[in-house]
């Protein structure tokens, strides 16, 4: 027979036990509900910081389309083609590079290059006017020659187009040439360098009069698509 000390002492260790065993599975119980509390609470977080971040994206690309549409908005109509068929991040130019680009991309000098375009189609016109009065030597033939200021208005032209498409080519390197524009720069350099060659010669006439009606009618064309939002 126990003392009553004893058993007094194992009755509390036991009922000590039923309780840490009853109280057990209500601990681990609150555990599981607490984590599942914060993984409830852990998506919508993460569904919030998603959204934030898309909306974010969604306001720099918005503000990098408006950036852009009031940069186009200062460019001359064949500055924005060239600039869209190069597809260069202008951003990666140099500071003196940047210069240029913006002052050869403001939709004046655009204009001022229009302008000698029109003005060069006038002078070749009257040049093609003048070959064609022109006859054979011959005692009753009284030939009329092209004036000089024609030739050095041509001169003139030419060092335009080729200080244009050196600017450019200087500023966005080869990339440039993807431009149709750029390629009628091109064919207008070396059209206009024919003709330079070979007018102090005295070649065929006839030759000098097709170079120079093809100049014409390129010139003629590519003003009138200057306005429309294609390229050349």
């Amino acid at each position: 027979m126990e003392p009553p000390a004893l058993a007094g002492a194992a009755a509390a260790a036991r009922r000590m036990g039923r309780v840490l065993e009853a109280s057990e599975p209500v601990s681990l119980n609150d555990t599981r509900s607490q984590e599942s509390d914060h993984a409830e609470q852990a998506v919508p977080d993460l569904f919030k910081e998603r959204r934030a971040v898309m909306e974010d994206e969604a306001r720099k690309a918005e503000a990098y389309e408006e950036a852009l549409r009031a940069e186009e908005e200062q460019l001359g109509a064949k500055a924005v083609q060239v600039m869209k068929a190069m597809r260069m991040d202008m951003q990666s130019l140099d500071s003196r590079r940047q210069v240029m680009h913006n002052w050869i991309s403001w939709s004046g000098f655009d204009s001022a290059v229009g302008v000698v375009i029109i003005a060069n189609a006038v002078t070749i016109g009257l040049e093609t006017h003048y070959a064609s009065l022109e006859c054979a030597a011959g005692p009753s033939c009284e030939s009329i020659r092209i004036p000089t200021w024609l030739s050095v208005v041509d001169n003139v032209f030419f060092a335009i187009y080729v200080l244009e498409f050196g600017l450019r080519y200087y500023v966005y390197g080869w990339t440039v040439i993807k431009s149709n524009w750029i390629k009628f720069d091109i064919f207008l350099i070396v059209s206009s360098t024919i003709d330079l060659i070979l007018r102090p010669i005295q070649f065929d006439s006839e030759l000098l009069d097709q170079i120079h009606c093809c100049i014409y009618e390129s010139m003629i064309t590519t003003f009138a698509r200057m306005e429309t939002p294609s390229d050349p």
